[in-house]
């Protein structure tokens, strides 16, 4: 995130929600154009983008030393206060995200904010992680951990859920042989690795993606609608 007040920040172009979405018949408009924007239109943008309603005052709160959550806005020409556009509008959807989808409370929210690196926001907003795996995704990475590292332990445990090697070493070897365990787990692996890089090579998975593409409509339909509900049972169910 630029600091408040840094150059770099402060030579953006300040545009209104309406000038970002001028292109937008045209199918140019870029809701993530670098610029300044003034509080209610960087509101209006928000919705636009996010779906999502923020009151003034949540914005402001999101910005004070109690929360925490978002740095302040930038100011230019006076008093003015603009916010950074992606940097604050890709932030706040975060929070947000946090919030609605997972119901994080305010002390874990910050936390992944103060840990979670900007680069990765994807991983979160496109739900590539679940609740607690963002949580500790974040506190793996205050510890050093790079994404690579947690999003490869994350294939790690599904491929262990192929040929289940926890459960099968701990037949074989019995409590307490941690060592010969963690080579037999670690040796699985390896030979689904090498599994699942033949799997690629014979192109199964361009098959079995063109294979969704190729639904009919109406099942298409049907089946976006099962998971969508689906989904919501889960978010209710937290």
């Amino acid at each position: 995130m630029l600091r408040s007040g840094s150059p770099a920040a402060l030579d953006r172009p300040i545009l209104t929600y309406e000038q970002i979405y001028a292109k937008e018949r045209q199918g140019l408009a870029d809701p993530y154009e670098p610029c300044l924007v003034e509080t209610k239109e960087f509101l209006k943008l928000f919705a636009r983008v996010y779906g999502v309603k923020i009151p003034r005052r949540t914005l402001q709160l999101y910005s004070s030393p109690s929360f925490k959550l978002l740095p302040l806005p930038v100011h230019r020409g006076g008093y003015k206060s603009y916010y950074l556009n992606p940097e604050h509008t890709v932030r706040l959807a975060v929070i947000v995200h946090l919030q609605k989808k997972h119901y994080f409370p305010l002390n874990a929210i910050q936390k992944v904010i103060n840990n979670f690196p900007e680069e990765h926001y994807r991983f979160i907003l496109k739900d590539n992680l679940t609740g607690s795996e963002i949580l500790d995704t974040a506190l793996l990475m205050k510890d050093g951990y790079s994404m690579k590292d947690i999003l490869f332990r994350k294939v790690s445990r599904v491929l262990e859920s192929i040929e289940e090697p926890y459960w099968k070493s701990f037949e074989k070897l019995g409590n307490g042989a941690e060592e010969a365990h963690e080579q037999f787990v670690d040796e699985a692996l390896m030979k689904e690795a090498r599994s699942y890089i033949d799997w690629l090579k014979a192109g199964h998975r361009q098959k079995i993606e063109l294979a969704e593409m190729a639904r009919p409509g109406a099942e298409f339909s049907e089946v976006l609608g099962m998971m969508r509900a689906i989904e919501r049972g889960s978010s209710r169910r937290k």
